[in-house]
This record gives structure tokens, sequence and C-alpha cells, in this order.
């Protein structure tokens, strides 16, 4: 179980993906964000939500 995890957290996916209980990584891609401060993680988090209006508006 802790071999699982650990690869799950290295290839950023879930265990049921490794596991071939889904066939997609439905999981949100995970970045790495410990070395930044909060100001550059807010920053990131406004511009993730900014593509996501942009994309919807594109549909």
């Amino acid at each position: 179980m802790e071999r699982l995890i650990a690869l799950a957290d290295i290839y950023h996916t879930s265990t049921d993906y490794i596991l071939g209980r889904t066939t997609t990584d439905s999981y949100a891609t995970i970045i790495e964000v410990k070395d930044l401060t909060d100001a550059q993680i807010r920053i990131l988090r406004e511009l993730v939500e900014v593509m996501k209006h942009t994309d919807a508006t594109r549909s």
C-alpha cells in the first residue's frame, strides 16, 4: 500500500488510475507550489480561473 501511494505521488495521479480502475486520469493536474510565495500561488490560482472562464466561453 505504501509503495502504491508513493507511485501515485511520484506520477501525480490516483491510485485507482495506477491499478487500472479508471481508464483515464480524471484528477486535475498537480502543480508543485511548495517553493512559491503565497502571492505567487494566489496569482497562479487567479490565472487558472481566468483560463477556465476563457475556455468555457469558446465552447
